[in-house]
């Protein structure tokens, strides 16, 4: 294999270095497709955590055939001559080919939403969460940021970033991320969690999206997780996004 392939792909340049990966531009070698390809970085090698989680996407997202959810073409382990030219990438080190999403992600678009838009953001999330539930799968990080959008003028969201998707019953850890966990996942009672774990979430993302904040704030990451876990719901506020005014 060339040193800047990944199966039958070609990596182009990184797009996006998050917590745990690298996400690269790629083309299609055959096709010229251009795809994005999500690969761990080479301080994961000894991570186990972060290997399971990029090996719990590739089959979660592989498993789900649904418009609102992100596609995906491929997947394996980064070869040893790509390692070689890429110090970045560690050798045997899984990644994942899925569609190329330009359109930016729904923590860009939140403060300037009409209600039309937001009603069917959250119609067509919907419709996307019942096919996964449907299949026994539970997202469990819904996010704004996890919400992407095939193009700039596209007004249809596309699930992405299962990374802690787990089966319905399944043992799992604990995951999520503060602003948008539903109180159930603070606990170890993996029979909690369902269905409702993914509403409870984008109910916090619908609530973003009017008012430009998550329902829930303090100071640090655990204050916000004890007031998802017995705060009141909040308030209506004064203010809303201005695309609502």
């Amino acid at each position: 294999m060339a040193p800047g392939r990944l199966g039958p792909f070609v990596l182009d340049a990184p797009l996006e270095r998050g917590g745990m990966a690298v996400v690269w531009a790629a083309t299609h070698v055959d096709s010229g497709t251009p795809v994005a390809i999500k690969v761990l970085d080479r301080d994961a090698a000894h991570d186990q955590h972060r290997i399971l989680a990029l090996e719990r996407e590739i089959r979660a997202t592989a498993a789900l055939d649904h418009p609102g959810v992100i596609w995906v073409f491929d997947a394996g382990r980064v070869p040893a001559e790509v390692a070689e030219a890429h110090p970045e990438l560690g050798e045997g080190l899984p990644w994942l080919a899925m569609e190329l999403a330009r359109g930016g992600t729904l923590q860009h678009r939140l403060r300037a939403l009409s209600w039309p838009e937001i009603e069917s953001i959250v119609l067509d999330l919907l419709d996307a969460l019942a096919h996964a539930h449907a299949r026994g799968l539970l997202h469990r990080d819904l996010k704004p940021s996890n919400i992407l959008f095939r193009t700039p003028t596209s007004e249809r969201p596309v699930l992405a970033d299962f990374g802690m998707a787990h089966s319905t019953g399944e043992a799992s850890t604990p995951g999520g991320t503060p602003a948008w966990m539903a109180p159930e996942q603070l606990l170890d009672d993996v029979a909690g969690q369902g269905p409702w774990t993914d509403l409870y979430a984008l109910g916090c993302i619908l609530h973003e999206m009017m008012t430009g904040r998550p329902p829930y704030t303090a100071a640090t990451p655990f204050g916000v997780l004890d007031q998802h876990r017995g705060a009141p719901i909040p308030p209506a506020p004064e203010t809303y996004s201005r695309g609502l005014a």
